[in-house]
């Protein structure tokens, strides 16, 4: 069975065609007497006539031009008889109009320069013009129509098929369809059917025939006007079609072929001149143009394929070619990745030390060494871990942390680390427990000296009056005897309200002894006494906790509780502002437990989010944590009163810590706030609540831990 052809044929199968002229006649208007004037029809009929008489084989005396008033109805049907005398059996005929056109109950029209917008019958009718064409005898008939889909002008009983030159055809290009608009386009340019068939026809280098022209322009146009236009080709309804197709047929003209070949630049162009012009004048300008071509082509496909392989080939083909240095480079750039891929494939120590000696300087020679380093390192990191363990000291497993932060002991060295900071709290807390202990018995052993040396002065000033003053005497002694002991609180006043205390009661005791105003016993001299009564009671000496105050402050969206403890004004809430990079939330909270325990800062991170609040507000300092600690019982007393849920509404909390390494511990069993008081350079104090002993402590950490913050204003 015989091949058939698919599809639109991207040129002549084959030549035999009778060797006629080609008649052109070309109608367009811009200046339309009557109509809305058009910008670029005449434009662009004059361009399509120039290129065919430059380029084709066209000939001024058969070409045929009506121009704006030129082109009236009886012009256009005068022009058309005239063709039918010239036009001879195997002569061609092409047919171009640009202009006004109307489709209407599916005839359509051609406008010619006087007829009015609204009267038809003074168009030109496309069965008019079919009616010409049928009596112009002609082998190839070509129409070009660059306005709306022309109606009856065209066949609905043919579909495009390939077609043979030497066969007679009949076929018409118009520029849109029916339902489409054919755009004019910009003043002074090109309407975009004309831009396309011009540059389709211009750009040729071989002979053109109407079906690859036709599918070029179809498909350009339809893209540059983004669908809104699309050209129509069909063959015409117009006597004598034998299914043949005409081509346009380039001038054998060798200097404006060259100057063609120039301006298209391609390896095509050259290799189709030096086709037609093997011995021409300009064969060897071209052969060296085109070798220049194929050396570049050669290289974006080297490049392209971007191996070694294609690099060599390239250097192959041009020895001396104009990218041999580049190629050379390049096949050494590849072979130094291959070679680093194959290092990183086998994970090596030789490995790597072999990319390292064979490319000192390369690009990954710096990976090289980290890799070299991490593999030593693992070798090295059992003994290292021995070694930490073996110390079993904090700075031991920091230092193995420091150069193995993800090796084989690294949770066995954050979990020591953990233990280490939770018995070293625990010994700190024993510790202050001992002290505080040994401070209360030393304060109870004073407080029962203080007593026994009062009361020997006291019974001395009694003893004074009665041996010198006789019976008179006793009665003020037997009155000083039955007077209410003064009564001092000497956790409230200390060893210098004691030093008063003996003073008073001296003085008090010579009056009596003396006289001191009043010798009558019925009227004594009344005694100055420091009671509980007269003494604001707190946490530490008993009774009723002093009242507090609560209030608010606002930062951004958030608004904090606050309370005023000791005359002063406290955050009642933990601080949960951002600084970047220095806070944190303890890793075990869930989202919606952030707000409440707020965030752990370093040192200087909770001073900074202090001084966010406003410039009243700052880090309480170490003396007023510890006048807030004594103000509610010292250790225990305050625990009790500030812990979360307790009286004073301060409600700290117990949110845990940061390590310097970025772990985190001790959620809901340790609560610890920063002051803003240096211990040195390198730590600070902080004030923590103990929830295994029920204590506030008091101990200096790194200024790198993460702890809660609380802020306060005067």
């Amino acid at each position: 069975m015989a091949n058939v052809p698919k599809g639109i044929s991207l040129g002549p199968e084959s030549t035999g065609a009778p060797n006629g002229k080609n008649h052109l006649l070309v109608i367009a208007v811009d200046e339309y007497l009557y109509c809305p004037r058009l910008n670029n029809c005449v434009k662009d009929a004059q361009d399509f006539v120039a290129v065919l008489l430059e380029k084709y084989q066209f000939e001024p005396q058969n070409v045929l031009t009506l121009y704006n008033a030129e082109a009236s109805r009886a012009n256009i049907h005068s022009k058309l008889k005239t063709l039918r005398k010239r036009v001879r059996p195997e002569d061609n005929l092409i047919l171009y109009f640009s202009g006004h056109g109307e489709t209407e109950d599916d005839m359509g029209y051609w406008v010619p320069v006087e007829a009015h917008s609204t009267s038809e019958w003074e168009f030109v009718s496309t069965s008019e013009i079919r009616a010409r064409l049928d009596v112009i005898h002609s082998f190839h008939t070509f129409v070009i129509v660059d306005a709306c889909f022309s109606g009856a002008l065209f066949s609905i009983y043919r579909s495009v098929r390939p077609g043979y030159e030497n066969k007679r055809s009949r076929w018409g290009l118009a520029a849109s369809h029916s339902r489409e608009r054919a755009l004019d386009g910009t003043p002074g340019e090109n309407s975009p059917f004309a831009t396309t068939l011009l540059h389709q026809l211009k750009g040729s280098h071989d002979n053109l025939s109407i079906q690859e022209l036709a599918a070029a322009v179809i498909r350009r146009v339809e893209r540059a006007t983004e669908g809104r236009q699309t050209p129509v080709f069909k063959p015409l309804n117009v006597k004598g079609d034998d299914e043949g197709q005409y081509v346009f047929h380039l001038k054998a003209n060798e200097a404006a072929d060259w100057k063609a070949c120039q301006e298209a630049g391609t390896v095509a162009a050259y290799q189709a001149f030096l086709a037609k012009y093997p011995e021409g004048m300009y064969t060897q300008a071209a052969k060296a143009t085109l070798a220049e071509l194929e050396e570049e082509a050669a290289w974006e496909e080297a490049k392209a394929a971007n191996t070694i392989l294609s690099y060599y080939q390239y250097n192959q083909r041009y020895p001396s070619g104009k990218y041999r240095a580049d190629a050379l480079a390049a096949i050494k750039q590849l072979e130094e990745e291959q070679t680093w891929r194959n290092a990183q494939r086998a994970g090596s120590l030789s490995a790597f030390l072999e990319y390292k000696e064979r490319y000192p300087q390369g690009r990954f020679t710096a990976e090289a060494e980290k890799q070299i380093k991490a593999i030593l390192a693992r070798q090295q990191e059992p003994a290292a871990w021995q070694a930490a363990k073996g110390k079993d000291t904090l700075a031991a497993y920091e230092a193995y942390l420091q150069e193995y932060s993800q090796g084989a002991h690294a949770l066995e060295a954050r979990a020591a680390i953990q233990e280490l900071n939770r018995q070293a709290a625990e010994e700190q807390a024993q510790e202050e427990k001992r002290a505080r202990e040994q401070q209360r018995k030393q304060e109870e052993e004073k407080q029962r000296e203080q007593k026994a040396a009062d009361e020997s002065r006291r019974q001395e000033a009694q003893r004074k009056p009665a041996a010198q003053a006789g019976p008179a005497t006793e009665v003020h002694t037997d009155q000083f005897a039955h007077r209410p002991e003064p009564a001092f609180d000497w956790k409230k006043w200390g060893p210098a309200g004691a030093g008063i205390l003996v003073v008073v009661l001296v003085i008090w005791g010579i009056s009596q002894w003396a006289g001191g105003g009043s010798t009558s016993a019925d009227t004594p001299k009344e005694s100055t006494a420091i009671t509980k009564n007269d003494t604001q009671q707190d946490g530490k000496t008993g009774g009723k906790p002093p009242s507090t105050k609560t209030g608010s402050v606002s930062f951004g969206e958030r608004t904090y509780k606050t309370v005023t403890l000791n005359g002063k004004t406290w955050l009642a809430e933990n601080l949960d502002i951002e600084i970047p990079g220095k806070s944190w939330y303890h890793d075990d909270l869930k989202p919606s437990e952030r707000e409440k325990y707020g965030r752990l800062y370093t040192w200087q991170a909770a001073q900074d989010a202090c001084e966010e609040l406003g410039p009243k507000w700052w880090l309480p300092r170490d003396e007023e944590w510890s006048a807030l600690r004594e103000k509610y019982g010292g250790a225990t007393g305050a625990y009790q009163a500030l812990i979360e849920s307790r009286s004073t509404e301060f409600a700290a909390l117990l949110g845990g810590w940061r390590y310097p390494n970025g772990s985190f511990n001790l959620l809901g069993v340790y609560g610890g706030y920063w002051s803003g008081t240096e211990k040195d350079t390198q730590g600070a104090w902080v004030y923590y609540f103990f929830s295994s002993n029920g204590e506030l402590y008091r101990y200096a950490f790194d200024k790198s831990f993460g702890f809660s913050c609380r802020c306060l204003q005067d």
